[in-house]
């Protein structure tokens, strides 16, 4: 699908509001794990609102009196800056917690810890080592969790590169998007995600290409558990 005009994208918009006021219960939390959660219409609705944002980046106050939590399991820069400014932007505060700064490293359980969490904020970003981590804070937390990084999946790069192939050919639909690189979290990401805005020829067996041994798990293997 191409959304390629203002009015293509406000009518795009428009459906991603209806859809939303359709399908949303706001009583229970829609978790962005792997970006399989949205429909194809939720997600070029989440572009076409990135770019408008990204012309005039205080235009929303969405998050405005909301607290956010970004935990980081794993070091980080350029997620942290970016998800941290954005909240602020968005009018909300961000709560960073480091791995050493919570009670997870004294035996406190993934449980336990999204529930204390979820008491307080409107959402909680979590960069943690295992995508099993990820999928059991969701599990137990009352609030949206969203995946900044994880060793199978990195759905946010994945919506980064996307919205940058859309600015620079103004369309997905029909664009042939090859991966150089080893096959990691963002290679599984954009063949996930990719497809859902029409992009053709996707081939993940010779359209990834990296270092012998590093080929991309396709599908991914069934995670590791959190206690591995």
């Amino acid at each position: 699908m191409d959304y390629s005009t203002w009015s293509d994208r406000a009518r795009a918009s428009d459906r991603f509001s209806r859809a939303r006021a359709r399908d949303y219960d706001p009583l229970v939390a829609r978790h962005f794990l792997t970006g399989e959660e949205l429909t194809s219409d939720e997600l070029h609705g989440l572009l076409e609102r990135a770019l408008e944002l990204k012309q005039d980046r205080r235009a929303s106050g969405v998050l405005d009196g909301r607290a956010v939590a970004l935990v980081f399991e794993r070091p980080s820069t350029r997620t942290r800056v970016s998800f941290e400014v954005g909240v602020r932007e968005l009018g909300g505060h961000p709560v960073v917690l480091r791995q050493d700064e919570t009670q997870l490293t004294r035996g406190e359980s993934l449980r336990d810890f999204a529930l204390v969490l979820s008491r307080f904020v409107a959402a909680i970003g979590v960069r943690a080592q295992l995508q099993a981590t990820l999928a059991e804070l969701a599990e137990h937390s009352q609030v949206p969790v969203i995946n900044m990084l994880t060793d199978e999946h990195h759905p946010c790069q994945a919506l980064a590169d996307l919205l940058t192939l859309r600015e620079r050919f103004g369309k997905l639909a029909g664009l042939k998007l090859a991966y150089v690189g080893d096959g990691n979290n963002v290679a599984h990401s954009l063949m996930l995600l990719g497809p859902r805005w029409g992009c053709r020829s996707w081939s993940p067996p010779r359209r990834s290409s990296g270092p012998r041994g590093s080929s991309p798990s396709w599908p991914p293997a069934p995670p590791r558990t959190a206690a591995a």
